[in-house]
């Protein structure tokens, strides 16, 4: 029979064991950085089946992810620009327990995936499925693969879908984000948006146009200017803004921050970025702000 300072001495090497094998996993780091997207499958089937809504659905292919990783300590951030649109903090090995579902984040296969499982339950305690996230980089790729697993034993319906990002050349970003911007942009989803307008008593046209007109932006690098058009469609109503960038106009400057367009001025802030295709514009006042997502047309 083993005695108890054996039986110690065993556990104490085995907890020292898992910690150099967490130590040295590769996954650590390797994920680590931030990430673009150039690629995805399924993700149509599998937004459908999360029915998350307009805004969810419009980010998920769009956000970079940025990865940190401190021993067991894994941080996960999604950014358009530099704002957090979502994030998870996870310690490896614990799991995470709420009324109705548990979530736990593990490094698997040899090292070289991160994986976070989230299982559901109904209020009787029933198990009613599950979905996780996995993690792995390919020759220099980060590979997420999200699955939703539901049902019942025999009765089981899965969805997967899986995007292919690729780490972010800041400098390549920024010199294309001169052109990025140039088109005509329609608005496909908002965030945070009625509650902005209802604070600040914004009604009317006015709100109107906030949330329907479509725009025409510009950014003529050769002249230095900026210009945007706001008008709404089967409409003769239009706004323009036209402006130097880097210099005052009517008390707004307009410039660069890496591959952000600002404009700033009489204590309103609003921030332009395109990711993936889409245009991101966020407009701060009073410490309240509401994110409006375009496609281009």
């Amino acid at each position: 029979m083993i005695s108890e300072q054996a039986y110690l001495e065993n556990l104490k090497k085995t907890e020292q064991e898992k910690i150099a094998k967490l130590n040295a996993a590769p996954i650590k780091k390797d994920i680590v950085g931030d990430w673009k997207l150039v690629n995805s499958t399924n993700t149509e089937a599998y937004l459908a089946e999360k029915n998350m809504g307009r805004f969810h659905d419009a980010t998920f292919l769009a956000y970079n992810q940025s990865f940190l990783v401190n021993f067991r300590q894994v941080t996960q951030l999604h950014l358009i620009g530099n704002e957090i649109v979502g994030q998870l903090h996870e310690c490896i090995g614990f799991q995470t327990r709420k009324p109705h579902y548990t979530r736990k984040t593990t490094v698997q296969d040899e090292g070289t995936n991160l994986v976070t499982m989230e299982t559901w339950y109904a209020p009787d305690g029933k198990f009613i499925g599950f979905a996780n996230e996995n993690r792995y980089v390919k020759e220099g790729l980060l590979y997420i693969v999200n699955q939703i697993k539901k049902g019942s034993a025999g009765n089981w319906e899965s969805v997967t879908c899986v995007r292919v990002y690729q780490k972010i050349d800041k400098a390549a970003t920024e010199e294309s984000a001169k052109t990025d911007f140039n088109g005509t942009w329609r608005p496909i989803a908002a965030d945070r948006f009625e509650r902005f307008c209802a604070t600040h008593k914004i009604n009317g046209l006015t709100k109107r146009m906030m949330e329907g007109a479509h725009l025409s932006l510009s950014v003529l690098t050769f002249l230095r200017e900026f210009h945007s058009i706001a008008f709404m469609p089967r409409t003769s109503f239009e706004q323009k803004y036209i402006a130097q960038l880097d210099e005052d106009y009517n008390g707004f400057t307009t410039s660069f921050n890496g591959n952000q367009l600002f404009t700033v001025g009489e204590g309103m802030e609003i921030i332009r970025v395109v990711q993936n295709g889409k245009l991101f514009i966020t407009t701060i006042k009073n410490n309240l702000s509401f994110m409006m997502v375009y496609e281009k047309i």
